[in-house]
This record gives C-alpha cells, sequence and structure tokens, in this order.
C-alpha cells in the first residue's frame, strides 16, 4: 500500500450491530486510487459481543485496507480515541464513532479540503441528525440543503488560527467526535492528560491544536450522527442509588475543565469568552434537570465544580452553582419553559437560513 494520507479510526465497544453501517459507508466510497492513500483502523475496547469477529470479518475480505487492534480490558472512552492516534499510519486520524457512518461524498470533501490547505492541524465535519434505523430524523436547514449542493471544496472555509476561528464560529471545538479530524502529529504533541481523565478527549484535543495551527470546517453534512445510542436519560428519573448521577452535567463540564487547561494558550478576551459559553451549558443541564426534579448527587455536583471551574475568572460562578443546585425544583420549572421557548424560536429561525 503507497502512502497513507488520512486513517479514518473507529474507536468500539460492543458495537456489533452497529459497526458494520460505519465501514460499509466508507467502502462505499473509496476506489482504487483513494485505497492507496487511506487506512480503516478500528480499536476495540475489549468488546464482549461480537464485535470482533465482524470487523475481522472485513479485514479479510479487504486485505491491506484494515488496521485491527483489541485492548485486552476496558480501557475508556478517551484512551481508546487517544490509542487510534498512536497507532494510526496515516498523516491525519479522522475519528467516526462506531454507531455514526459518512455521507457518500464525505472522502471526496476531505480530500480536495487537504489538497487545498495541506497545512491544517485540524478539520471538523458537520453533522446530520439520524435515528437508530439510519433514517433522517428532521429535514436540513436551507442553508444546509444549498450546501449539500455545492460542488466539491466549496463548503470548506479555512482559518489560520483558533483565535481566527473562534471569532468567526464562537468555539474551539466540535462538540461530537465523529467528523473530527486532526493531524496524527499534533495529537501526539499535545498534552493529553487531563483529557485522557475526563469522558471527551477530543475537546482537549481540540484546544491545544486550534491554538498551534490551522483549522478548516467543512459546512456541509458529511457525517451521519446516529441520535438514541448514547446515554439514556437518567436524570429524569429520582434515583437514591447514586447510580449513574453524572449525566448529563459529565459532558459540560468536560468542557469547562478542557477550557481552562487551555487558559494560557489563547489572550483572555477569547479565553474569558468561550469559558463563559462553556459554563453555560452546566446551568442549562442544572436547569433542565432541576425543573424536572432530576436526582443530582451535591457531593458529586461540588466535586466537580471545583475541579472543573477557574476561580480566577468569575470565580463567584462556582459558589452561584452550589446554591441553585440547593434550591427546590419549582422554582426553575417557568425559567425553563422561558429557556426552551427560547431555543425553538431559535432553530425556528435557523431553519428558514
Amino acid at each position: 500500500m503507497g502512502n497513507i494520507k488520512l486513517t479514518i479510526g473507529i474507536p468500539t465497544w460492543n458495537r456489533a450491530a452497529e459497526i458494520a453501517d460505519a465501514i460499509d459507508s466508507i467502502l462505499a466510497q473509496t476506489d482504487v486510487a483513494l485505497l492507496q492513500h487511506v487506512e480503516i483502523l478500528i480499536s476495540d475496547n475489549a468488546s464482549t459481543d461480537a464485535t470482533q469477529a465482524v470487523v475481522r470479518g472485513y479485514a479479510e475480505r479487504y486485505p491491506g485496507l484494515f488496521s485491527i487492534r483489541r485492548n485486552p480490558e476496558n480501557i475508556g472512552f478517551s484512551r481508546n480515541v487517544d490509542a487510534l492516534f498512536r497507532h494510526a499510519r496515516g498523516e491525519f486520524v479522522l475519528v467516526l464513532s462506531d454507531d455514526d457512518a459518512l455521507e457518500p461524498d464525505a472522502l471526496c470533501e476531505v480530500f480536495v479540503a487537504l489538497e487545498r490547505h495541506p497545512d491544517v492541524d485540524a478539520m471538523f465535519l458537520l453533522c446530520a441528525t439520524y435515528d437508530d434505523e439510519l433514517h433522517q430524523v428532521s429535514p436540513l436547514s436551507k442553508w444546509r440543503r444549498e450546501g449539500a449542493e455545492r460542488t466539491p471544496g466549496a463548503s470548506c472555509f479555512y482559518y489560520a488560527s483558533g483565535v481566527e476561528y473562534y471569532h468567526a464560529r464562537g468555539s474551539l471545538c466540535d462538540t461530537c467526535i465523529s467528523g473530527n479530524m486532526y493531524r496524527t502529529a499534533a495529537w501526539l504533541n499535545a498534552d493529553m492528560t487531563s483529557g485522557l481523565a475526563s469522558g471527551s478527549v477530543q475537546l482537549h484535543a481540540s484546544i491545544q491544536i486550534l491554538a498551534n495551527g490551522g483549522v478548516c470546517l467543512i459546512e456541509k453534512p458529511l457525517v451521519k450522527y446516529r441520535d438514541g445510542g448514547g446515554s439514556p436519560d437518567v436524570h429524569l428519573k429520582t434515583r437514591g442509588d447514586g447510580a449513574n448521577t453524572g449525566w448529563p452535567f459529565i459532558y459540560f463540564f468536560d468542557m469547562v475543565s478542557a477550557c481552562k487547561a487551555g487558559r494560557g494558550l489563547y489572550p483572555w478576551s477569547v479565553y474569558r469568552s468561550f469559558y463563559l459559553t462553556c459554563v453555560r451549558g452546566v446551568f442549562y443541564a442544572l436547569l433542565d434537570v432541576k425543573a424536572r426534579n432530576g436526582f443530582i448527587d451535591r457531593t458529586w455536583f461540588d466535586t466537580r465544580l471545583a475541579e472543573s471551574f477557574d476561580p480566577q475568572c468569575c470565580g463567584w460562578l462556582i459558589d452561584f452553582h452550589r446554591l441553585l443546585v440547593r434550591l427546590p425544583g419549582f422554582l426553575f420549572f417557568f425559567p425553563d419553559k422561558l429557556y426552551r421557548l427560547g431555543r425553538k424560536l431559535h432553530y425556528a429561525l435557523q431553519s428558514q437560513r
């Protein structure tokens, strides 16, 4: 096989029923010329179902295209994603969740973008929401439909730095792991210590990598994001046993923590603005759970506040959230209703763009 430009990395655990969709979506768009520059790397996190049998069946049918590794034990999601970069042969790694899939023109768009912007260190692909059967959940908004009709490369926007990207997009990271692509060397040069201890290593990677290199955003739906395969809404039930009490806050706390870890990498104005954006995620999740009278482990919540929030940037927000988590749920009912109404209006207006 020739020089590997792109490794498509699939971290997996017990997805024998869904991973074939992800793999088939890749194989459907890899012609002979493209195969010389693509590797499909699967990192199995000690699955106990038939995942290994499924992926090895593909490897036997397509020798040389697949690289398969299996952790002797479950090392956690973030460490399994990190393993993709440490074992990849490609110059870049495009991460694809084991329950998602690529749109038919995804790889074409990626290679066109890399040809035009060979110096990028990160690339984000837009996602569209699908159900468990990979049927599209809702129609694309007007601007996404128009993007889907553009010629290859027309939907790619390049930013020379993370600061430039933040000013244009209001974020420093993509919230979904599927469709996140990074230069392998840039990932390996980043300090992933705090990211590996979290459940969202890609957030930590993005904030660090964008501080030192260019980024491309392809504003075209290229990833079929399967909505419904994630964590259950256990926060909607009152639980006294302490099980799963971190949901849905874990991800939002990870964002705050990742932002704080990159504090010295950006101008203060950018850091402060993005930090407050991340903190709002925790607030809105708290608003939702309290309005529904869901169970919250206060000890766990207070610990994460102390670990994740930055006392040197609006430090009063720590005590503010500690107060909110102790207030009775009925006080949050109408604020939550207003917030949800605002979101509906926002997305209704966006869909008309």
